[in-house]
């Protein structure tokens, strides 16, 4: 004769659903009544357990020990008087603090995410993709569940080198100086950040003093974060992966530190880089005039510049520009935008009109550093220098509500570039330092 027992093999979390039990046959077991007795009584208890009545069970158990129960009835002493138990068993409903069961089939719970992480400076190649533990955010911190991200020449710098412009960067690390996505926790800050609010952040030591954008996760001081209102997901990810950084630059450089003004001449130094493309967007709707330079001769660049806000393109050929503009302007500009580095600095400085001012903020050219500066040769009386380095992304006078909400409606036009995927942030890094884009790299995160 052979011997049936049961086992679990599924439990439902719809409290609808009763978890079912499974005949399992012991062939060559013994055949014994009390054996057969023994498995029942393990059955009712199980059953107690499975349906959520762990008192009752615990009385079978209680009975069964001390000889109370006989062929499945319950004798009293006159000492003992029965336990109150429910006359109908119910299934077991899973509420918000479930206590697992035995024989319950626990659902996993995320601890880790993708990231890119660099251990050692280098070639592309030495960005890998790696697993690890999602941040935990404190008090005044968000976390926020990254869709996507944008390549940032400062990254390529910091992957080369293993250093940002402000500094040596500790390694190993998560690069990305910027990120867009779902707030997913703000503990002590839910009303002001709920879960599920689309969220940006930029800088504020991202990618050089903590871990970075580069990853499905990143934890920020809530100081340092941004929401944008919901309509602004009919751009898609891709688009508002692109914005963070880049519109707080462009803002930034032309209005608090240029002071841009319509009907102002701007020059932009690097026209066909995201922040330079940005920027003539804005200050073309601003009511400024704007010039573009360019690397490429191609009429195709010149057009996609011309759609993208600039009034004239001028070829960047390596040499100085001063004659070229005066041409167009023979008072000069009367600001200057130089997203190049410090090689093109010198010969921005010499298009200013009086009065003019130039901004510097980019390294496209790879290097801030100006070859034997002198400034009382390089800058005139009554024309200015500064530049744009801001630290933290929640900058005074910096609209991103009303910059994307304009990109919503139409009337702003920001040109997107390629985009990519993670598994392959060697390729975009690749592609960025060969400075074939016209417009933001952005990365999805797959999340």
């Amino acid at each position: 004769m052979s011997i049936f027992t049961l086992r679990p093999i599924s439990v439902f979390s719809n409290g609808s659903q009763r978890d079912r039990l499974a005949p399992v046959r012991h062939v060559g077991a013994s055949a014994d009544y009390s054996s057969l007795r023994r498995t029942r009584r393990h059955l009712r208890i199980f059953r107690d357990v499975f349906y959520g009545q762990q008192e009752l069970a615990r009385e079978r158990s209680r009975n069964y020990k001390s000889g109370r129960v006989r062929h499945g009835k319950t004798h009293h002493s006159k000492h003992h008087s029965p336990s109150k138990t429910p006359s109908k068993l119910q299934p077991f409903h899973k509420s918000n603090n479930t206590v697992q069961q035995p024989g319950m089939i626990a659902k996993p719970t995320a601890t880790m995410m993708r990231a890119v992480q660099l251990k050692a400076a280098g070639p592309a190649s030495n960005l890998r993709v790696v697993d690890l533990p999602i941040p935990v955010p404190k008090e005044d911190q968000v976390l926020i569940r990254v869709k996507s991200f944008g390549i940032n020449r400062s990254e390529i710098l910091t992957r080369q080198f293993g250093r940002a412009p402000v500094g040596p960067v500790q390694l190993p690390r998560v690069l990305g100086v910027e990120a867009t996505g779902l707030v997913e926790a703000a503990p002590g800050h839910e009303q002001a950040f709920p879960k599920g609010a689309i969220a940006m952040t930029a800088v504020g030591g991202m990618g050089l003093v903590f871990d970075g954008g580069y990853a499905q996760y990143v934890c920020v001081s809530k100081d340092n974060v941004l929401l944008v209102d919901q309509s602004a997901a009919k751009l898609g990810w891709d688009v508002l992966g692109a914005l963070p950084e880049m519109l707080q630059t462009a803002h930034g450089s032309l209005f608090r530190c240029l002071k841009l003004k319509a009907g102002d001449t701007l020059l932009i130094r690097g026209g066909t880089t995201s922040v330079g493309l940005a920027a003539a967007a804005i200050a073309k709707d601003s009511g400024a005039r704007v010039i573009a330079t360019t690397r490429r001769s191609d009429s195709e660049t010149k057009r996609i510049l011309l759609e993208n806000g600039a009034d004239e393109v001028i070829v960047d050929d390596g040499k100085a520009l001063r004659e070229r503009v005066l041409r167009i302007h023979p008072s000069g500009v009367d600001k200057v935008l130089d997203l190049v580095g410090g090689s093109s600095l010198p010969d921005s400085l010499s298009c200013l009109a009086d009065e003019g001012v130039c901004c510097f903020t980019g390294l496209v050219g790879g290097s801030a550093a100006v070859a034997d500066f002198n400034p009382l040769a390089m800058i005139q009386t009554g024309k200015y220098l500064t530049a744009y380095g801001e630290r933290f992304f929640n900058a005074s006078n910096f609209p991103l509500n009303d910059l994307v909400g304009r990109m919503v409606e139409g009337t702003l036009k920001i040109r997107l570039g390629k985009v990519f995927h993670m598994n392959d942030i060697a390729e975009a890094h690749e592609y960025v330092e060969r400075n074939e884009s016209i417009g933001k790299v952005v990365v999805m995160t797959g999340m």
